[in-house]
């Protein structure tokens, strides 16, 4: 466990501390309640959930991008064997990151079919590309819970779904068959990647002190804050065309508005049994691995709501053995893309699922190394561009909330 870890969690239990004090001073008089002081408490602990999230994730990144990469450059001889043609792929590659096409000579520019080197293109090697889909991961939450699939060049990928479950089984005799059952209907619904592009800079300087494995990770860092929150904006509210169908876009291709509950909601916020309703909404066969998925400000409303019997229905983990927060029993993750548009019809949450969920990915990344563009500000630009596609492929595996 790193100190930065260690530290938080301290601050988080002594904040969750302070505040059980305060409940159970006030429990009899609530005038003693200063409201005030319990909502700047409330914001503290939000703000150290989040960090400790973020630091787990970056100790993780850090992990794999920072192995030391061996390396003297493998000769170019004929008759190489796969292994060896990717190593030389990826020496190729950090040249080409630092120098651009001037540093890279036509053999190796030609390594792999697809590469345009002739626009100033050249394909990422595969480790590139896994490592830079790894980070973005890291950035998006919908990637860390749906399913993944990879594609070796921009193509369609089927996904066989069906609409409805099987009846119960029939018991019969020995010389008698069950029913045959027409409630279940087979479909394919297909994923077909679509171009996305995205650049960054970095700086000269910086580039000139990297070492041989710096320089990639430094562009993986800077590619996957870019890339990242374009996709998960897509994969939040996407229309589907030329790009994914998001989780909350009504959509008889992934979502429809039969999944939708806003009963016992009002306009502008969310009421116990409106949670309720939404939290039951959702088929128990989906339970054990679902979660609910919402933004930061309807986490601040989820936490003053009071069950019944008077109690708060957020109930804090202990992160260092593993238990998270939950609401009402049911665990949770927070993204910045979800809708948080507090009106009557607009959706605040979901509940399901997400490996129901599919993102195709298509492992023919592109890159395109910009060194005159900006060299007044002594800065070098990159462009990759990646092809992929996400939609839900199991409707019932969700449940949205609305306002009413």
């Amino acid at each position: 466990m790193s100190e930065q870890i260690k530290v938080l969690q301290e601050k988080l239990a002594s904040l969750v501390h302070e505040q059980r004090d305060m409940l159970n001073s006030a429990k009899d008089n609530l005038d003693t309640l200063d409201s005030a002081k319990m909502s700047k408490i409330e914001g503290d602990m939000d703000k150290v959930e989040l960090l400790l999230q973020s630091e787990q994730r970056q100790i993780e990144r850090e992990e794999r991008l920072n192995k030391p990469v061996e390396g003297k450059p493998i000769p170019k001889e004929t008759g190489e064997t796969v292994d060896e043609k990717e190593k030389r792929h990826s020496e190729t590659f950090r040249n080409f990151l630092r120098k651009g096409l001037n540093g890279v000579d036509f053999e190796a520019r030609t390594i792999y079919a697809g590469s345009d080197a002739d626009g100033g293109y050249l394909q990422a090697p595969i480790q590139f590309a896994k490592e830079l889909l790894r980070e973005i991961d890291n950035v998006c939450v919908v990637r860390q819970l749906a399913t993944k699939k990879q594609t070796g060049k921009a193509e369609g990928l089927g996904i066989y779904t069906k609409t409805d479950s099987f009846t119960d089984a029939t018991w019969t005799s020995e010389l008698k068959t069950g029913d045959m059952d027409e409630t279940v209907v087979f479909g394919k619904k297909e994923l077909r990647t679509h171009p996305l592009a995205k650049g960054t800079r970095l700086s000269n300087k910086l580039i000139q002190v990297a070492t041989v494995a710096d320089i990639e990770g430094e562009v993986l860092r800077e590619l996957a804050k870019v890339f990242g929150q374009t996709e998960e904006q897509a994969f939040m509210t996407g229309d589907g065309n030329m790009k994914p169908l998001g989780l909350f876009t009504a959509s008889d291709d992934g979502i429809s508005t039969s999944r939708d509950v806003s009963t016992g909601n009002k306009a502008t916020e969310v009421t116990f049994d409106g949670f309720i309703e939404f939290q039951h909404k959702l088929h128990q066969n989906y339970w054990t691995k679902a979660k609910m998925l919402f933004h930061l400000d309807l986490l601040k409303q989820l936490r003053k709501i009071k069950d019944n019997n008077g109690q708060y229905i957020w109930q804090q983990g202990m992160v260092s053995v593993g238990i998270p927060s939950s609401i009402y029993g049911s665990s949770y993750v927070l993204g910045d893309y979800v809708p948080n548009t507090f009106t009557t019809g607009k959706y605040v949450a979901i509940y399901g699922d997400f490996s129901q969920y599919y993102i195709a990915d298509c492992m023919a990344m592109q890159m395109q190394v910009l060194k005159e563009l900006y060299a007044l500000t002594n800065q070098t630009g990159y462009i990759c561009r990646q092809e992929l596609d996400g939609m839900p492929v199991v409707a019932k595996a969700f449940a949205r909330m609305q306002l009413a």
